[in-house]
């Protein structure tokens, strides 16, 4: 009995080792809270926003682009469903075949691996049918207790109410989940975040959580898990 419990927590520690490399790129510390309202001819914001890689930053009524924020108000508008989910992402075969070898090995340069398992996520990583199956598998699914958290409020000209958050650990933080008009729906349109970063500060450009430069690593952890079972 006790060599079977001392084994339970061998497995459970090693799991948890691989959960932390499947994360240890993604900044999925990101904290944000963003308010968007319209004054006297002009939109503003004002919220603070965090990423481990872009910093800390406290915003006090910032005048901001009017044609931007009208950019992220349309896409708000737009029920990008999960049909479309590898669309957005951009995942085909030839983005896997173009990205395997890098992808593969800048993954397993936290540890210590064989040739053959080197060979062996190359090769899952080119079987596109795995990659979207695992990729649904994780979607909207938390792998650590750890959530990145982002919100959006914005009242605009015409004094609607629209509100943009994601909770999620998934690459683009996707999905949104979109408040408007008393209607909630959940849209996977990268071109969001494209928007939302052009209203943060310029260092929000290198957020791996919000411009989804995370997803190549993502889908080799996912496929380094697949390959251990």
């Amino acid at each position: 009995m006790k060599n079977f419990i001392l084994g339970l927590v061998i497995i459970v520690i090693l799991i948890t080792g691989v959960v932390n490399m499947v994360f240890s790129s993604v900044d999925i510390s990101v904290k944000g809270d963003i308010k968007i309202f319209y004054q006297s001819g002009k939109y503003y914001e004002d919220g603070k926003v965090f990423d481990p890689i872009a910093g800390n930053f406290s915003i006090e009524k910032k005048i901001i682009d009017e044609q931007a924020v009208n950019n992220l108000i349309k896409l708000a508008s737009e029920d990008i469903g999960q049909d479309q989910l590898f669309a957005q992402l951009g995942i085909n075969k030839i983005w896997l075949e173009d990205r395997a070898k890098s992808a593969v090995g800048e993954f397993l340069k936290q540890g210590k691996f064989s040739e053959d398992e080197t060979r062996k996520i190359e090769n899952l990583f080119v079987d596109e049918e795995l990659v979207k199956q695992l990729l649904l598998r994780n979607y909207k699914s938390g792998i650590t207790d750890n959530y990145p958290t982002i919100n959006i409020a914005i009242k605009t000209k015409e004094d609607e109410v629209i509100n943009i958050s994601s909770k999620s650990q998934f690459p683009f933080m996707l999905p949104w989940k979109i408040t408007r008009n008393g209607k909630e729906f959940d849209s996977n349109n990268t071109s969001i975040n494209k928007a939302i970063i052009s209203l943060l500060p310029k260092e929000f450009e290198e957020s791996k959580s919000l411009n989804g430069k995370n997803l190549e690593h993502f889908v080799a952890a996912l496929l380094y898990l697949e390959s251990k079972k």
